[in-house]
């Protein structure tokens, strides 16, 4: 897993536990890499698990719920970043039906050796569109928090359902619908 996902979790955590509290979760966390990662270095996926457990535990909070809030985060801080990279779509859904053609490319050229997900638009009916998402890591509540964070960079509110599928732990399906209206 790329140093970026490491280090924008360790800012979500700060912004969350405040500084003290990060220090000391780091502190008493045995990373592998001593909790010192660059965003271009790649670092092991049971590292990440081991922060994520050590940030669970400090917040009070279940791992899918902080995995989906991450996903939130880290979609603003990527938004911001490549700004040239988002900034040519007019909506969410144009964005999602060019992920893996324009977005991951862009990533791969950046992170060469970076293992994105795959993303394949499986049906789209207007502003709805079913996607499905294939990934070794199987992240699929921080996909559905990278999702959300894309609703709200484009202001379109919508509800997503996820399916996982049950012949293969690594394919989930995500039913992307606008929200009703209030």
């Amino acid at each position: 897993m790329k140093g970026l996902v490491f280090i924008s979790f360790i800012e979500f955590l700060e912004l969350r536990l405040g500084v003290p509290a990060l220090e000391q979760l780091l502190a008493s966390t045995e990373l592998a890499s001593g909790g010192a990662y660059t965003s271009v270095g790649s670092y092991e996926d049971a590292e990440f698990g081991v922060l994520l457990g050590a940030g669970c535990g400090a917040l009070g909070e279940e791992a899918g719920e902080v995995l989906e809030e991450f996903g939130v985060f880290l979609f603003r801080r990527l938004a911001w970043e490549h700004e040239d990279l988002v900034g040519g779509y007019t909506g969410v859904i144009e964005l999602l039906r060019r992920l893996d053609e324009h977005i991951h490319p862009a990533v791969k050229a950046i992170h060469p050796d970076a293992e994105v997900p795959e993303f394949e638009v499986i049906r789209e009916e207007g502003a709805s569109i079913v996607l499905e998402y294939r990934s070794a890591r199987s992240l699929p509540t921080l996909a559905r928090g990278l999702l959300r964070g894309c609703f709200e960079h484009f202001g379109e509110p919508h509800v997503v359902r996820t399916e996982a599928d049950p012949s293969d732990p690594h394919r989930f399906t995500f039913f992307i619908d606008p929200a009703p209206a209030t």
